[in-house]
């Protein structure tokens, strides 16, 4: 769903907006939308094919909200019916919607230096972290994905993780009136693979690794890994930083060439000629880690107040970044050493009793690295609580038990987002994929499985509750309702504080 977008200097025509897609008149727009729900007075309707329908079936609506003109995909939709403004065929509109956007609001990308992530984990950590180190370095810095958006404070987590071509383009001039003089942007493979950020100019892209998930969209590894590269083959950012810690990452940079910045948590990678940043030692604190690495800029220490070694590769791509943009070396382990986790990515919920995380592990791989980091730092027993979300990649569910298993000492299954499925059809995938399923203990109500964990977990344990991180709600058979890990386990844990 596009956000309506109202233009907040000139005016463009609609002849500017469709200038080399089509001959179009002179008349101001004053908006623009492909939703017919956000159509307002003057403006420009860009109706294309939708998940469900065509644009051109809400002509009506179009007519009704006072549009100037319709823009319709012609290679989708059939000659429509006239309401009395000019209708424009397009071929290929809904691929043109990302320019369309940036010209109505004036290139916003032009005005900052937008840096886009991508990968399948860690994407919200390393582009919240460019965005405090932006602040940190006294450089107003935007952030916009999984959390939110906003310059400073972050409001309106409910949408997709990078939003649609109108939407992004219009948080972006949003960004440049607020005085940013740069944007972090986690850049998702569905946005990729639709044309969302297509028109968006990249100062930067970052990869962070590429794992399974969202093989019901994508179909395959390789389909999946094809849109992630096109942020670095395709949309052409002038650096590109690539995680070397996967397969993935090797290919991505084989095809970049030289002209890229290699990072690693392992000291034995080949630098192979290029710029690179590589992790010497990791020592897990209770602070979190304290690191040591090689770089082409020189050898450095900082201490990362995040827990996990897939934290410190996170952190060592922000310091890549730092680098490669001319901070000088001291300054960046300066500033990588204040940065903090962002809500419900490792984030530890209370300092007394034992020490629980919520972290948005949602992925086999993601579950597999947040409880090696804990266990690092576990003086007892480590426990999980964590489910699978419905409608989403099934073949992971048995993955996500196995991992779960594997390496912590206690599972409790228990619901994550149903969505449309049958809560305990979920928790069955999950099962399956458990060797001694016997062992583990099933709870599908998620604030009891949290609360019931936290009652028989000593101070000295650990807890991670997995896979929802920040999200406020709980969505069961199409109905949202607020809940919250770390508001569940505070309760828990404070109940636990006064029974003692």
């Amino acid at each position: 769903m596009s956000m309506p977008a109202e233009h907040m200097t000139r005016a463009p025509t609609v002849a500017d907006l469709l200038r080399g897609y089509a001959e179009a008149p002179r008349i101001p727009v004053q908006g623009i939308a492909s939703d017919s729900r956000l159509l307002r007075e003057g403006f420009l309707f860009l109706a294309v094919q939708g998940m469900s329908s065509h644009g051109l079936n809400f002509l009506e609506q179009a007519k009704q909200a006072g549009v100037c003109a319709v823009a319709w995909d012609a290679s989708t939709g059939s000659e429509p019916a006239d309401i009395g403004v000019p209708m424009i065929a397009v071929d290929g509109l809904a691929e043109k919607l990302g320019e369309i956007a940036n010209r109505f609001f004036g290139r916003p990308s032009e005005h900052l230096d937008v840096i886009g992530v991508t990968g399948t984990n860690g994407k919200t950590t390393v582009a919240w972290m460019i965005a405090q180190a932006g602040e940190l370095l006294d450089e107003r810095c935007a952030y916009l994905g999984t959390l939110g958006y906003g310059v400073g404070a972050v409001e309106g987590a409910e949408g997709m993780t990078t939003p649609a071509a109108i939407e992004l383009n219009g948080r972006l001039a949003d960004f440049v009136d607020q005085g940013a003089k740069h944007a972090a942007i986690e850049v998702s493979s569905h946005a990729l693979s639709q044309g969302r950020v297509d028109g968006v100019r990249f100062d930067s892209a970052l990869f962070t690794n590429l794992t399974r998930d969202h093989l019901d969209y994508h179909g395959d590894m390789r389909e999946y890994f094809e849109s992630k590269a096109r942020l670095f083959l395709e949309c052409g950012p002038r650096n590109r930083i690539i995680n070397l810690d996967s397969e993935y990452g090797d290919q991505l940079a084989a095809r970049c060439g030289k002209d890229v910045v290699t990072v690693s948590t392992h000291f034995d990678r080949v630098a192979n000629g290029r710029s690179h940043v590589f992790v010497r030692s990791i020592v897990a604190t209770d602070r979190g880690s304290d690191i040591r690495f090689v770089s082409s800029w020189g050898d450095g220490r900082f201490t990362l107040q995040l827990p996990g070694e897939f934290n410190v590769a996170n952190a060592v791509l922000v310091l890549a970044l730092l680098l490669k943009k001319g901070v000088p070396l001291a300054t960046a382990c300066d500033v990588m050493s204040q940065v903090s986790a962002p809500p419900g990515r490792m984030q530890r919920v209370a300092k007394d009793g034992p020490a629980v995380f919520v972290d948005y592990a949602h992925t086999p791989v993601a579950l597999e690295v947040a409880l090696r980091a804990l266990r690092a730092h576990c003086r007892g027993r480590l426990w999980v609580v964590f489910g699978c979300g419905g409608d989403r990649d099934v073949g992971k569910r048995p993955q996500m038990g196995k991992a779960a298993e594997h390496f912590a000492d206690h599972v409790v299954i228990t619901n994550d987002n149903p969505r449309s499925e049958e809560a305990d059809a979920i928790i069955d995938d999950i099962v399956t994929g458990l060797a001694h399923p016997e062992r583990a203990t099933v709870i599908e109500d998620r604030a009891a499985a949290i609360a019931w964990t936290i009652e028989r977990a000593a101070d000295t344990d650990i807890i991670l509750v997995a896979g929802k991180g920040h999200e406020d709600y709980q969505e069961t058979r199409g109905k949202r309702v607020p809940f919250s890990d770390c508001a569940v386990a505070r309760k828990a844990l404070a109940v636990k504080g006064g029974a003692r």
